[in-house]
C-alpha cells in the first residue's frame, strides 16, 4: 500500500526468511542489511553487501589466535536459526584453525542470568568466547562472568554490539569484527563518508556496525 520499490538496509534476522517469500512475491528488492545467511544467499532478490557468514566465522576465530588464546566456546540464542548456524560456523572454522572448541551453549536471549555457564567455563580452562546473542545478552554473560572473577577473551561480530558497548567496562579487551569498514575510525575514504553522513543526517544517533551495513547498502545504489 505504501508502494515501496526497494528497501535498503535490512535487519530482520530472526524473521527474514519468513519475509523473503513475500518481497520476492511483490519484486521489491533488498539491498544490504546483516546478510548472515538464508535467503541473503538463495534468493535472486536479496543483494548482500557485507563479508559472508563462512568470512565472519574464520575472522572471529583468527582474532582469537592472534590474541594467544587456544580453547574457544560459543553462545548462540534459542529464539533464531541464525545464531546457532553463525555459532556452529565459528566451531568448525576454530578447530579447522587449530583452536579447541570445548563447550557451546544453546540459551534463550530472555535468561537473566549466565553465571551457571561462566562457571563451566572456568572450571573447563576456556579462555574465549564467542557469543550469537543480542546485545544486552552479551553484556550479561560479560558481567556474570567478571562476577567470579572468570574474564576470557570475548570475539564477536560488531553487529552483537549494542552502541552503548564501549562505555561497559565488563567488554574491555573484546575484539569486534566488522564485516563491511572500520567505521568507528576516519582512516579510510569509506569511513569518513558514513561519519559525514551519520553527522549531516543522523547527528544524535551513535555510529554503528548496523548503521554503517545499512550505509554501505545505500552507497551501492549511488
Amino acid at each position: 500500500n505504501e508502494h515501496v520499490v526497494g528497501m535498503v538496509g535490512m535487519f530482520a534476522v530472526t524473521s527474514i526468511d519468513a519475509i523473503g517469500p513475500y518481497l520476492q512475491s511483490k519484486k521489491i528488492p533488498v539491498i544490504g542489511g546483516s546478510s548472515a545467511r538464508g535467503v541473503w544467499y538463495t534468493d535472486s532478490n536479496f543483494f548482500p553487501t557485507s563479508v559472508t557468514p563462512e568470512g565472519v566465522a574464520a575472522g572471529v576465530g583468527k582474532n582469537v589466535i592472534n590474541a594467544g588464546k587456544k580453547n574457544l566456546a560459543t553462545f548462540a540464542c534459542s529464539e533464531s536459526t541464525g545464531c546457532t548456524s553463525s555459532a556452529k560456523d565459528v566451531q568448525d572454522s576454530a578447530v579447522k584453525q587449530g583452536l579447541t572448541n570445548k563447550d557451546n551453549f544453546v540459551v534463550s536471549s530472555a535468561n537473566p542470568s549466565f553465571t551457571s555457564q561462566c562457571s563451566q567455563l572456568k572450571s573447563d580452562g576456556v579462555d574465549a568466547i564467542a557469543p550469537f546473542m543480542d546485545g544486552a545478552s552479551i553484556q550479561r554473560i560479560a558481567r556474570d562472568c567478571k562476577g567470579i572473577g572468570y574474564t576470557p577473551l570475548i570475539s564477536l561480530a560488531a553487529l552483537s554490539l549494542n552502541p552503548d558497548a564501549a562505555q561497559d567496562s565488563n567488554l574491555a579487551g573484546t575484539i569486534a569484527l566488522t564485516s563491511v569498514f572500520p567505521w568507528m575510525t576516519s582512516e579510510t575514504p569509506a569511513s569518513q563518508a558514513y561519519q559525514a553522513a551519520m553527522s549531516t543526517y543522523a547527528p544524535d544517533t551513535p555510529p554503528s556496525e548496523a548503521s554503517a551495513q545499512a550505509w554501505v547498502g545505500g552507497a551501492a545504489l549511488s
